[in-house]
């Protein structure tokens, strides 16, 4: 696994890719589903797969007054 924390770090050639774009904040049943769909579909057509997600999650940003917390868990 490769962690890239801006678009400038990912490398020019960094190929074909399949992007899943999501609030991945912990990975319970529906985040697992989406992940290895996305890894069967890259392997399948021999592309790389990635998941974008968003530090800080964006209810932080668009709505602050919620006072919404986020479990930080990486697996």
């Amino acid at each position: 696994m490769q962690v890239f924390h801006t678009f400038d770090d990912i490398p020019a050639d960094f190929g074909p890719t399949l992007v899943s774009v999501g609030n991945f904040d912990g990975v319970h049943r529906a985040h697992a589903h989406v992940l290895r769909e996305i890894v069967s579909r890259a392997q399948d057509s021999a592309n790389k797969a990635v998941a974008v997600t968003f530090e800080p999650h964006p209810t932080r940003i668009l709505r602050p007054e919620s006072g919404f917390e986020t479990a930080h868990a990486f697996c």
